[in-house]
């Protein structure tokens, strides 16, 4: 409450009382290191163009014989919420693959590559292929119950730029709890259509429940303040294992 040279008033068991301030010393409380600089590429596979598969396996091959530690993002959101807790650090030479544009005609298959590969990749699935005659929930639990990351691409894939707050607000909240309900998991990443996304879009994904969101601006590096807005490296089936070993090396 107060203190001099000599004594410092303080409360004892609800009354006042005095300490020699030769007894005192300072409370040092237990700061956590948090790291706020993020390198980690984020490779991002789109569904849809011809031979993308056949690339993404051989990327991965290359990658893992360079010796990259190929993560998802759920590895990733384990290791920032360690950070509360205590000082962890990204694995050296760290690389998260990402795949977007899934449907019911290509989810066996982008699953059976990352299977043959050895790896878990995040998946970002629009909820409007899931059903009956979409992906089904029998695919859904296949591919978390083979380590698979399942995520949310939103649920009709529209640019959530040009939509209202409720349509936002449905997009992203709709999604998460259908993916969620499936796979009893928690949802905390969406991939932006488009890379579509905005100050307004930002917020509303925050609202939703969601860590991470991945637009498109070709970067690897990212501060904490940047998780809603994640950069990615998109990935052509064009590429080579040079051009993809160069891409996340910064070369």
């Amino acid at each position: 409450l107060s203190m001099d040279s000599t004594w410092a008033r303080i409360h004892f068991e609800g009354r006042e009382g005095y300490v020699a301030v030769e007894y005192l010393s300072p409370f040092l409380p237990n700061f956590l290191v948090r790291q706020e600089e993020y390198q980690l590429p984020i490779l991002h596979y789109q569904l849809g163009e011809e031979g993308i598969l056949d690339a993404l396996a051989q990327h991965i091959d290359r990658l893992k014989s360079d010796g990259f530690h190929l993560m998802t993002l759920r590895a990733f959101r384990s290791l920032v919420l360690t950070q509360e807790e205590r000082d962890a650090r990204l694995e050296p030479r760290s690389v998260a693959i990402v795949v977007s544009g899934i449907t019911s005609n290509n989810v066996d298959e982008v699953a059976g590559v990352l299977r043959a590969s050895g790896i878990a990749a995040t998946l970002f699935i629009q909820t409007k292929h899931i059903g009956i005659s979409g992906i089904t929930e029998q695919q859904i639990l296949s591919l978390v119950t083979n380590g698979m990351d399942v995520q949310s691409a939103g649920h009709t894939g529209d640019d959530m730029r040009s939509l209202t707050n409720e349509q936002i607000n449905l997009e992203l909240a709709q999604s998460r709890a259908l993916i969620e309900e499936l796979t009893s998991e928690p949802v905390f990443a969406v991939a932006y259509a488009l890379g579509g996304v905005n100050e307004r879009v930002i917020e509303k994904a925050a609202l939703a429940g969601y860590l991470f969101g991945v637009g498109t601006a070709p970067d690897a590096d990212f501060t904490r303040d940047q998780f809603l807005r994640l950069p990615s490296l998109l990935v052509t089936s064009s590429m080579t294992g040079d051009d993809i070993v160069a891409l996340v090396s910064s070369e």
